[in-house]
């Protein structure tokens, strides 16, 4: 799920398991709220100002189906909105593509689509033009919107198993962080990577160049493997981040290792702290100042500041946990996540517990997606696998 940038609105965003994009205004009257209003034609202002505020229902919402066929092959893995412009937002699918919905034409665009690979996240540059993709078999994606999506790069970074989350460094845009299955969280510098040389292009038979489907020029383990021992290329020039035998050091800045799989491991609004969350049920925070990640070499430690005791044993049948930071940039840094107890918890980036929020009455699911308002600290939103979804206010709307 996403907040929407909009910073004097309550809008949320939520992907479903059939491909469709549910968006929900808790605070608009619905089609029966404006149907009653019109019926009562005869009744003055202020005393209809009143019934909306004692009878209001749950808000409205709308259905996009974005994504076919609609079916659990096409549920929705991730939401995004255009750091630029919150005119458009991307979506991407199990049905192996993303999505450019735009609002003001009312149409949705297929920007990239692979055969039979998994895109499990997606994260944008500063400007917007450019997207970096994960997948299920192991890899990275490199594609710029403003060039031929045909011309996308990939890089194999594990041996097949799932990355299931990347982060883009808001601040320095090419600190780039990957969980992975294999339990590891790296720290990528991608400006290393795009120094790589560019492979051949090895394509199956049926390989179209203007078709839909995308064949990125695939770098393959055992090359990268061999780039970060710096078997390959030459030394580098200060400066231009070019790597080489000493600056393919550089390509790889950090790597912690978990107890199990990493779900997820983003950077904060700042760029200066990670938060992470584990199937070792341990949610970890870094503290990493600007200074320690301009020099073009290895981090000299990369150790986590902060480690929390968190249940995310989800199992099967529920959307893995993924601890969200929060986007307001005036707000003293904190982070949102589900818990199996049905409650909402808001952790401080140095660990302090801010709000454990439940209602045993109202909510009795796990509520597993979060996401807080981008500028009120008193409103965040929820969902839970069974669909329904959950405003979190501080003030009776």
């Amino acid at each position: 799920m996403a907040y929407h940038p909009d910073k004097t609105k309550d809008l949320m965003f939520f992907g479903d398991k059939h491909g469709q994009l549910g968006i929900w205004d808790p605070h608009a009257l619905s089609p029966k709220d404006l149907e009653a209003d019109e019926e009562e034609d005869d009744v003055k202002s202020r005393s209809k100002s009143k019934r909306k505020k004692k009878d209001r229902g749950q808000g409205q919402t709308w259905q996009l189906q974005l994504h076919w066929p609609a079916t659990s092959k096409s549920s929705v893995s991730g939401v995004k909105f255009d750091p630029v412009s919150g005119h458009s937002v991307y979506t991407s699918s199990y049905d192996c593509s993303i999505r450019q919905t735009h609002f003001n034409a009312g149409q949705s665009d297929e920007i990239y689509a692979l055969d039979d690979i998994l895109i499990s996240s997606f994260d944008f540059s500063q400007t917007g033009h450019e997207l970096w993709i994960s997948d299920t078999k192991g890899g990275i994606t490199f594609l710029d919107l403003r060039a031929d999506k045909h011309d996308a790069r990939r890089w194999q970074l594990s041996e097949n198993l799932k990355i299931g989350s990347i982060s883009l460094n808001p601040t320095d845009g090419w600190s780039l962080l990957a969980s992975c299955n294999d339990r590891s969280l790296k720290l990528w510098d991608t400006r290393q990577l795009l120094s790589m040389p560019i492979p051949t292009r090895s394509v199956s038979s049926s390989y179209d160049a203007s078709g839909p489907i995308v064949e990125p020029y695939e770098t393959e383990y055992d090359a990268v493997s061999d780039w970060l021992k710096g078997g390959k290329g030459k030394s580098p020039t200060k400066g231009k981040g070019r790597a080489g035998a000493n600056g393919s050091d550089a390509t790889l800045r950090g790597t912690w290792i978990h107890g199990y799989s990493v779900s997820s491991a983003y950077w904060d609004p700042s760029g200066t702290r990670i938060l992470s969350t584990s199937y070792d049920d341990k949610l970890r925070v870094w503290d990493l100042p600007r200074k320690y990640l301009l020099p073009d070499e290895p981090l000299k430690s990369f150790r986590p500041a902060v480690v929390l005791d968190h249940d995310c044993q989800t199992g099967r049948w529920l959307t893995v946990f993924k601890a969200q930071w929060s986007q307001n940039p005036e707000a003293y840094p904190y982070f949102s996540i589900g818990d199996m107890k049905h409650s909402l918890k808001l952790f401080a980036a140095d660990g302090e517990l801010l709000a454990d929020l439940r209602d045993k009455e109202k909510i009795t699911a796990v509520q597993a997606v979060t996401a807080t308002h981008p500028a009120w600290t008193n409103r965040a939103g929820t969902g839970n696998a069974s669909g329904k979804c959950i405003f979190w206010s501080g003030e009776k709307i």
